[in-house]
């Protein structure tokens, strides 16, 4: 079998992983009186999700290393884009 440096496929990986971030970058403007409600869902998603990925990416060896540059890259650009959502939220 091919080795692919997609998780999934191109389009699932594009749109879940790496744009799935622009849902909760938009929402307030979007929609203002549900900015909270967003903030809400954001936040609790980023903390129940870490609980789950941190060990089985970060102490799994073997997973850590198949896309060692990905798992390393990711938590940064998350944190930037979550810092841009707070710097650009409406008041």
């Amino acid at each position: 079998m091919k080795k692919s440096h997609w998780i999934i496929s191109p389009s699932v990986d594009l749109c879940c992983i790496s744009l799935g971030w622009l849902v909760f970058f938009a929402a307030p403007y979007l929609l203002p009186d549900l900015s909270e409600t967003f903030r809400l869902i954001a936040v609790t998603s980023f903390v129940a999700h870490r609980y789950f990925t941190f060990p089985l990416v970060y102490l799994d060896r073997i997973e850590f290393e198949r896309r060692r540059l990905i798992y390393l890259i990711t938590p940064v650009l998350c944190l930037g884009f979550v810092a841009l959502c707070y710097y650009f939220r409406v008041e």
